[in-house]
């Protein structure tokens, strides 16, 4: 049994709290359209970011940090619901860039929306100080874990 405090499970609760309210937020304002995920909504809002630039499934594997075979079901649902086209390379014929759909496009705005009001619920009532060491704090872990990655490979 972990102890009161112990780092993990606290971020896997807070992960998993920020994943619920954050679907459950897009959810409440698609009443017209398919409900999406909190990773498709993170993969259509990091396609937004990158428009100018050629993405590819093995980015947003990167990005996201999971396995191959999940994303290629994640765009595949994303596809067939209009959110993202895949686009054929010149250079390459087994390469298909990715990109937003006009739905996905105004799908972004519902997330973004979403996420800054998730944000201001994260934040409330507490003083900006203590959020610059939490968030310092979390670096440096995020950075120690990081390390001990590269150092095991």
């Amino acid at each position: 049994m972990f102890s009161e405090k112990a780092i993990g499970p606290k971020v896997k609760n807070l992960n998993l709290l920020i994943k619920r309210t954050i679907e459950k937020e897009i959810e409440c304002h698609q009443s017209d359209c398919d409900p999406i995920t909190s990773v498709q909504g993170f993969i259509i809002h990091y396609l937004y970011g990158h428009q100018n630039e050629d993405v590819f499934q093995r980015d947003i594997e990167k990005a996201c940090q999971i396995s191959r075979s999940t994303v290629t079901g994640i765009l595949k649902l994303m596809e067939k619901k209009g959110l993202i086209t895949r686009q054929a390379v010149e250079s390459d014929a087994r390469l298909k860039k990715l990109a937003l759909t006009q739905r996905g496009i105004e799908h972004n705005e519902l997330v973004m929306d979403a996420l800054k009001h998730i944000e201001e619920r994260l934040c409330q009532d507490i003083p900006p100080e203590d959020l610059t060491v939490f968030l310092r704090t979390m670096d440096k872990m995020i950075e120690n874990l990081k390390r001990g990655e590269t150092q095991s490979d």
